[in-house]
């Protein structure tokens, strides 16, 4: 995402330069530049980042449950809380 906002303005320049040395029309270089909007923000990595949290998640509670007894009961029960 951040990269993507870094090359749309970055391309927003250059159309400008362009369009003002006379290589792109106006109309063209608002053309590319609407083209150049993602479809969607959510994407590859936002699931990735989803399955990530998942299983970092049950990660946690699988050492937790194999643990537990030797867990002290005060922090047993705090953990409750």
């Amino acid at each position: 995402m951040l990269l993507q906002a870094a090359y749309r303005r970055r391309l927003k320049t250059d159309l400008e330069r362009w369009v003002d040395c006379g290589l792109v029309d106006r109309a063209s270089a608002d053309a590319m530049l609407a083209d150049s909007r993602p479809a969607s923000r959510h994407g590859l990595v936002t699931a990735l980042a989803f399955v990530v949290v998942i299983l970092l998640g049950a990660g946690l509670i699988a050492i937790v449950a194999a643990n537990w007894q030797d867990i002290p009961r005060e922090l047993r029960v705090a953990g409750l809380w």
